[in-house]
């Protein structure tokens, strides 16, 4: 039972919540959201995701990284940045761009499957963010 469990919160951290490496990139541009998951070094060093389902965390250090959801890097993005973001569906693909309040720099991605196209178009957002001020962590 307990390992049936796991697999159904892995999915659902996978579906909605940032990876680690994303989450980390997010913390360098600044969010500070208040979030129901961290990341957190285990004994090995290793990061895993710890959830806090009634109190929200929105304190980092070098130690907690927040885990935010998709959604809330979108909103990040459209009230730090400016940056509006979009999904459309499509007859048989889904569209993802997202437009910059000079409106000079716009991204097309089309893709049938709905939670990578996501996926793409945060790491494309926070390239170009990363890009834009400087602070390339690659």
């Amino acid at each position: 039972m307990e390992e049936l469990y796991k697999n159904d919160s892995d999915l659902f951290y996978k579906k909605y919540i940032l990876n680690y490496k994303r989450a980390l990139k997010m913390k360098k541009l600044g969010f500070k959201e208040v979030c129901n998951g961290y990341y957190y070094p285990d004994n090995n060093g290793k990061k895993e995701i710890k959830f806090m389902y009634y109190v929200g965390i929105s304190s980092q250090n070098k130690y907690v990284t927040l885990a935010p959801t998709y959604e809330q890097c979108f909103d990040f993005f459209r009230e730090k940045y400016a940056i509006l973001p979009n999904i459309e569906k499509r007859k048989e693909f889904y569209r993802a761009y997202y437009v910059t309040s000079d409106e000079k720099n716009q991204e097309f991605i089309d893709n049938v499957n709905y939670d990578l196209l996501r996926s793409i178009m945060v790491d494309s957002i926070i390239d170009f963010c990363l890009n834009r001020n400087g602070n390339n962590l690659t």
